[in-house]
């Protein structure tokens, strides 16, 4: 299953991905990768890329969780295809979200927004924004 989803990751252009943390009852804190993207014939896909022990005493930091998120991106080659990184508001997210982009831009120089929309920090990349800024013909 897993050779047949990186396939299909490797053959499109553009990724969205949600980022969620939580503790469990026994204490072990998680963060977890889901990626979406848009296949043949306009089917939505997405799938789990990764949970992952957030390891205390750090928890849930940004830095740390901005860490482990570029880990995933960078196993799965697929820094250069994000387009939107959706988390809820919490602020150690708007830590990560800040820090994702700053790495990002990095390796993917038209990956160029990061801004928060009605409580949902969103990263953009440039190829979204001339998508909806481009003239109808």
């Amino acid at each position: 299953m897993k050779i047949q989803f990186a396939q299909e990751l490797n053959s499109i252009d553009h990724i969205s991905l949600t980022v969620d943390t939580w503790t469990t009852e026994n204490n072990i804190e998680l963060l977890g990768v889901t990626v979406h993207w848009i296949y043949i014939e306009w089917k939505m896909r997405n799938w789990v890329l990764s949970i992952r022990d957030i390891e205390l005493p750090e928890g849930h930091s940004g830095k740390k969780m901005s860490d482990i998120v570029m880990v995933v991106l960078e196993e799965f080659n697929l820094i250069v295809k994000v387009t939107i990184i959706t988390t809820d508001n919490t602020s150690c997210n708007g830590t990560m979200i800040t820090l994702l982009a700053e790495g990002i831009v990095d390796m993917n120089p038209g990956f160029t927004h990061a801004w928060q929309i009605s409580g949902i920090r969103v990263v953009l990349s440039r190829s979204m924004d001339r998508w909806n800024h481009r003239e109808d013909t």
